[in-house]
């Protein structure tokens, strides 16, 4: 039953809104509409409240073991830029996937948020990037990647310089490559866990991933996000019985 959610959210995420950020937008991070009442939103977000598998979490004493191994196979692709009224989405066009051991993901989209959602022993990033990809199964993968401050990104500077500033704006422009593997730390070690999407609605069944090493960005650019949208992150949630693993 958990793959028929999973492909149901992956439905949403593409034709309703490109994102994984729900079909109707009328939630938030923040007041009545806030993270702790998403559940109550909609009947379809109910998950959010009752699951066991939520994310984002702090990933702390994680255990060490090896997990599928990682390769990302990303090229470049015309620059396809939204905002959805929660963050700066990138949409990814053209054949670019991970491979997780023998299982193959193709790249969606990839967005940010300020601070990070997932922490580390407690600690928060400034910002966080999340790169979703789907598998033919229509099974989720999400890597997460930590940004702190430090010097300015090239390919944050191509995006916040034509960042659309108002919610449903978008900018395309063919002229400006993506190159999303710049995003990714030269080491490949990461956490592994079995969670969720971080935003409604909800839906569990997700394989993170996220680099145990962080990239940077400038402090200017963080701010410049934040700014903007302010602070985008889900609390960590429960862990419950669920296993952390540091991959190497």
């Amino acid at each position: 039953m958990k793959h028929f959610a999973v492909m149901a959210a992956l439905i949403v995420v593409v034709s309703c809104t490109g994102n994984h950020h729900g079909a109707d937008g009328h939630w938030s991070y923040e007041g009545r509409n806030g993270p702790e009442h998403w559940g109550d939103l909609d009947p379809a977000w109910e998950v959010a409240q009752s699951g066991r598998e939520q994310s984002p979490i702090d990933l702390n004493g994680a255990t060490p073991a090896a997990r599928d191994k990682l390769t990302f196979h990303y090229g470049s692709f015309p620059l396809d830029m939204v905002n959805n009224g929660h963050t700066i989405q990138i949409n990814a066009f053209g054949n670019h996937w991970m491979m997780k051991g023998k299982e193959r993901y193709r790249l969606l989209q990839f967005h940010f948020h300020t601070p990070s959602e997932h922490t580390i022993n407690g600690k928060h990033s400034p910002m966080e990037v999340h790169l979703v990809h789907a598998n033919d199964r229509g099974e989720l993968a999400v890597v997460g990647v930590m940004l702190d401050k430090g010097k300015a990104h090239p390919l944050l500077a191509k995006f916040w310089k034509h960042m659309p500033r108002e919610a449903k704006g978008s900018y395309r422009d063919p002229e400006i490559m993506v190159s999303p593997a710049a995003l990714l730390p030269a080491n490949r070690a990461s956490f592994r866990y079995d969670g969720s999407l971080t935003t409604p609605p909800c839906t569990e069944g997700v394989s993170w991933i996220v680099m145990a090493t962080s990239t940077e960005a400038s402090a200017e650019q963080i701010e410049a996000f934040h700014s903007l949208f302010g602070d985008t992150n889900r609390p960590v949630q429960p862990l419950h019985e669920r296993k952390i693993y540091l991959a190497h």
